[in-house]
């Protein structure tokens, strides 16, 4: 969600089991919004990819996440 949040948009954030289940339906039966998700993502994902702050937070969460800290 946070990541959602620093891009400008939380289409894919939801609040309960019931809802992602609806989405994840939506994601896989509405090819027009599945593409307009996946457009959204690559067109804002250069607010992560190049911030190299973040990309290193997210490298220090997976390696301490792996290593079981």
């Amino acid at each position: 969600m946070a990541l959602y949040r620093k891009m400008g948009w939380t289409d894919c954030v939801v609040q309960s089991s019931e809802e992602y289940v609806e989405l994840a339906v939506r994601l896989g039966t509405d090819r027009a919004y599945r593409q307009s998700i996946c457009d959204k993502i690559q067109a804002t994902s250069p607010v992560l990819f190049e911030d190299f702050e973040e990309v290193r937070a997210l490298e220090s969460f997976l390696r301490s996440t792996v290593a079981g800290d």
